[in-house]
């Protein structure tokens, strides 16, 4: 009997053995398993940001690219203007040269820049439309699409009214790829970071350094961006202003006209000049839109950058 219970308590000792060494087994497969898991959880997470990040700076280039051209659909009716006038002055003085009144050669200077401007026309139409292909392209459509832009949404004086630099700043901090990058960077430094290991406090430092240049890049990229919303606010109020006066000099141009005062082509002048009043007003919005809309952007932490990526 007593060898009995002595077997029977080898047994019991043998399974609780066993037992303990399945659990600490089984342990270890779950805390690997949880390892894994967190490191699968913080490759999916930085993919993530890559792609946001990215995503946000394409959306950025595609909408900055299409005001562009229409920015330079404002430049080129400016140019078109000038054109116009040119013409006219061409009638005058083609019929000043057959009267003897001019050389060939003012004529010939004159015909040359008239000509030289109706290329730059041409070669402005056909730089807006590579703009429209490579936009096709970025969107995923087909290379010889031609995307071109039509009416933005209004931008209002309250969007502006409501521009908050603190605030705005914070948030653009909070939402920046680059220094969420650096700071996991310094996160992975400090994990590996060992005093007995030579490098790895050289690495923190280095780490740290990274994270305070992307901070101070990101303030003076922000600071930028907001400064130019305001210069471009101020210009749009200068070239209404300046609207507002061709207006009223096409008024008293008419009435001049009208009695005989003035000439046509005084007259016909008048006319160009709140045109091209008009398209410095629509040209000055863009550029304030663009602004605006790289500010929005950069609340996103989507910005332009000095610092290493």
């Amino acid at each position: 009997k007593e060898k009995s219970d002595e077997y029977y308590a080898q047994i019991k000792a043998e399974r609780d053995k066993a037992v303990q060494q399945a659990r600490k087994e089984a342990q270890y497969i779950i805390e690997d398993a949880r390892r894994t898991a967190n490191n699968v959880y913080e490759e999916l997470k930085q993919l993530r940001k890559q792609a946001k990040n990215v995503s946000g700076q394409l959306a950025l280039g595609a909408q900055t690219m299409l005001i562009t051209i229409k920015n330079l659909g404002c430049t080129k009716e400016n140019l078109k203007v000038t054109l116009t006038q040119l013409n006219r002055n061409l009638a005058v003085l083609k019929t000043q040269r057959k009267l003897g009144m001019i050389g060939q050669l003012q004529l010939d200077t004159v015909q040359n820049q008239r000509d030289k401007l109706a290329q730059s026309i041409d070669t402005l139409e056909t730089t807006r439309e590579n703009l429209g292909s490579s936009v096709a392209l970025m969107c995923g459509l087909d290379a010889n699409t031609i995307v071109m832009p039509a009416d933005f949404e209004t931008l209002y004086e309250g969007n502006l009214d409501k521009m908050s630099y603190n605030k705005d700043l914070e948030q653009a901090q909070k939402n920046s790829f680059l220094i969420w990058q650096k700071q996991d960077a310094v996160r992975s430094a400090y994990n590996s970071y060992d005093k007995n290991i030579s490098g790895t406090a050289e690495a923190v430092k280095s780490a740290e350094d990274a994270l305070a240049a992307a901070k101070e890049s990101v303030v003076a990229a922000f600071d930028s961006t907001y400064k130019t919303v305001k210069d471009c606010r101020t210009t749009l109020a200068a070239k209404r202003t300046a609207q507002s006066q061709a207006e009223l000099d096409l008024k008293t141009a008419t009435v001049k006209y009208r009695k005989g005062i003035i000439s046509k082509l005084a007259y016909q002048q008048a006319q160009d000049a709140v045109t091209t009043a008009k398209l410095n007003v629509e040209s000055a919005y863009l550029s304030l839109y663009t602004a605006y809309n790289q500010y929005e952007w950069a609340k996103e932490g989507v910005l332009i950058t000095t610092a290493a990526a």
